[in-house]
């Protein structure tokens, strides 16, 4: 049975932190996933069409000062219009309002930055895809 690659982006400005993440998420999911990192909103919309949708978005709230939205409301947006994308915030931010919000939003997960947020982002993917696989043996 073919497996199909997952797709993951990574909307993060900071490139030295994206390749991090990046490179974390390869090694420690057993799974054959292709990573876009992508460093702004403008980018991402672009990058998502109809016939390129991610299986996974992970966002940083504040991309810079010339972006026009903050992550989670791009999240928001695109959840809206594509809601079997697994989002995740994933922000220093330290305001426990962001966080609030993000988990009554029912929309996405918010997982702070740092080395346990690394192990969050990828336990979450792992049961992710884990979950996405059962169902399609199911269906």
């Amino acid at each position: 049975m073919k497996t199909t690659k997952k797709q993951i982006y990574i909307v993060e400005d900071n490139e030295i932190y994206a390749k991090q993440l990046e490179f974390i998420i390869k090694n420690e999911l057993d799974r054959n996933c292709v990573i876009s990192i992508i460093s702004n909103g403008k980018d991402l919309y672009k990058k998502i069409s109809d016939s390129k949708i991610p299986d996974v978005i992970i966002m940083d709230h504040f991309l810079n000062e010339k972006e026009e939205f903050l992550g989670f409301d791009i999240l928001l947006n695109l959840k809206n219009r594509y809601p079997n994308i697994l989002m995740i915030l994933h922000s220093s931010q330290e305001d426990i309002d962001l966080a609030i919000n993000v988990v009554k939003s029912n929309k996405c997960l918010y997982i702070a930055k740092g080395k346990e947020g690394f192990d969050r982002i990828t336990k979450a993917l792992f049961l992710f895809f884990e979950s996405a696989s059962k169902n399609l043996e199911h269906s």
